[in-house]
């Protein structure tokens, strides 16, 4: 039976305001407010109660010794939310909208909202944070989120809202009106590469790059990127072309003045075509194309290939496998982002030595993936924290990037969307959708008994794909209690008649892993 307790919650603040805030104390900040409330309960603790042989202080560490251990992971005090970015890359969160990089628009991403801080991400990556706005329909940018947007439209320069009350350094100001005066239109575009570097480096190391440029006046992108570079690597601000080994060696010569004439002869009547025509064809075709890769590499490797020697062959091998592997690599995030993994995982974070009982070279074999290809099963038995949804999410994880199609559920999650569809009238169209996938992973079977219609929901799924793809199941149950999950011994006969056909079983047991950590934890 749990007490009520409120009352004695409401009681404690009463007696820290009454003695801690009488007089009302001043504090420049809240750190320091915090840190002398902190203290006053260290003063607390030394007090004996009237009618007590022990302090507070000491009271309070035996009832923590008769406590539980803290969990393995500590508490995140925020709200959890999900959203879809907008056109305009900003997300919605309570009522008010905050930016996100715009490379992330339209995609799906996470939120946690704490009490001063609000933190978005994309899948295990966080994208922004921002301070939390506690009013209504506020829109909260960080400019640096939109400049790629802006290098590309630079007559929004001066118009784009996400950049109006950006207070920066007078520096700045300065530097734009140099690029600006000295290359026009293409200057205002480095100088919007300037502060692009804002999305690696700090302001402040900027801020000083910016300012011994304008000094030296070397005024253009590359030189503050230079600058800044020295500045962080903590070496002197001159030029060493080792570190540019694709710049070509060239050595200048006296021209004579025939040469000369033989240009102004030749060149009458002829007219020229601009040089940077073919770049914006070449651009242009190359974006119809849907080559990035290409588009942004070709420049920079034909300098390479060109100091190297490499002919023309060579050249366009290796541009055409830089674009391969930039598109596998696209094509692994879309799989794992279809996958819906809760976190991502791989095998180089698990520790085998803390499940001496686990076959590592099984779980190796494993992830070579080609039980998938053989449509296979393999089931994960273990108790409670001993890392089987690790391995379900890691062999997952090495699924997507042999270029097989995944599914991850828990097969609680899983029944519940059955039972939906079916009440929606569009099972069919979901358990399809399952059955076409490579590989199913169904986590935490075992946890939550399943009702009558859901057991027979998963089994007519399991069937389905018997033969015909691959599933991984992870269970703190052995198989002779899998009728407590299902409630019928005949379906959880015929159920495991499939799933155990072609099988290939992990066995995890051993310690937890939460416990163990939780035990070095108090220890250390």
């Amino acid at each position: 039976m749990i007490m009520p307790d409120k009352g004695n919650v409401e009681g404690l603040v009463g007696y820290a305001r009454r003695n801690f805030m009488v007089p009302i104390p001043q504090f420049a900040t809240f750190d320091a407010f915090n840190a002398f409330l902190e203290e006053q309960c260290r003063k607390r603790q030394r007090d004996r109660l009237r009618g007590e042989s022990e302090t507070i202080g000491e009271r309070l560490q035996r009832d923590l010794a008769a406590m539980q251990p803290l969990p393995a992971s500590p508490f995140d005090a925020c709200d959890q939310a999900s959203a879809k970015v907008t056109a305009q890359s900003l997300v919605r969160y309570k009522t008010n909208d905050y930016s996100v990089p715009a490379a992330y628009g339209h995609q799906d991403v996470w939120i946690r909202g704490y009490v001063d801080e609000v933190v978005i991400g994309c899948r295990s990556e966080v994208i922004a944070r921002h301070p939390r706005s506690w009013d209504r329909e506020d829109v909260i940018f960080d400019p640096v989120h939109y400049l790629p947007l802006i290098e590309q439209k630079i007559n929004a320069l001066d118009q784009a809202a996400p950049l109006q009350g950006w207070d920066l350094p007078e520096e700045f100001a300065t530097l734009c009106r140099l690029m600006e005066g000295r290359m026009a239109k293409h200057g205002r575009r480095e100088y919007v590469q300037v502060l692009r570097l804002l999305e690696n480096f700090d302001m402040a190391d900027l801020h000083a790059a910016v300012k011994q440029a304008i000094h030296l006046g070397a005024i253009g992108f590359d030189a503050v990127k230079h600058l800044i570079l020295c500045r962080v690597e903590r070496r002197p601000p001159r030029l060493d072309l080792s570190i540019y080994p694709y710049l070509p060696r060239a050595t200048v010569e006296t021209t004579s003045a025939k040469a000369y004439m033989g240009l102004l002869s030749s060149g009458e009547g002829r007219s020229g075509m601009s040089t940077e025509a073919p770049d914006i064809l070449l651009a242009h075709y190359l974006k119809s194309l849907k080559l990035p890769t290409f588009q942004r590499e070709y420049q920079k490797l034909a300098r390479l290939c060109a100091t190297e020697g490499v002919d023309h062959i060579g050249y366009l091998t290796r541009l055409a496998e830089r674009e391969m592997i930039e598109r596998d690599r696209r094509k692994v995030e879309r799989r794992i982002k279809a996958a819906k993994f809760p976190v991502v995982k791989s095998l180089d974070s698990f520790d085998f030595a803390a499940i001496p009982k686990l076959n590592k070279m099984q779980v190796l074999e494993l992830a070579r993936c080609e039980w998938i290809e053989r449509r296979e099963n393999v089931i994960a038995l273990g108790p409670s924290g001993t890392g089987k949804t690790h391995i379900a999410l890691a062999l997952g994880l090495a699924a997507c990037q042999k270029g097989l199609s995944v599914c991850f559920t828990t097969a609680a999650a899983l029944v519940s969307e059955m039972m939906e569809a079916r009440d929606e009238r569009r099972l069919l169209r979901f358990q399809k959708q399952m059955a076409g996938c490579k590989l199913l992973i169904i986590d935490e079977l075992g946890f939550v008994p399943l009702s009558k219609t859901g057991a027979e929901l998963l089994f007519e799924l399991i069937s389905q794909r018997y033969e015909r793809g691959a599933t991984l199941f992870t269970s703190n149950l052995p198989f002779d209690e899998w009728t407590e999950i299902l409630g019928s011994e005949r379906l959880t006969g015929a159920l495991l008649d499939r799933v155990t056909h072609h099988v290939n079983i992990l066995e995890m047991n051993g310690d937890s892993y939460r416990l163990a950590q939780s035990r070095a934890r108090k220890a250390g």
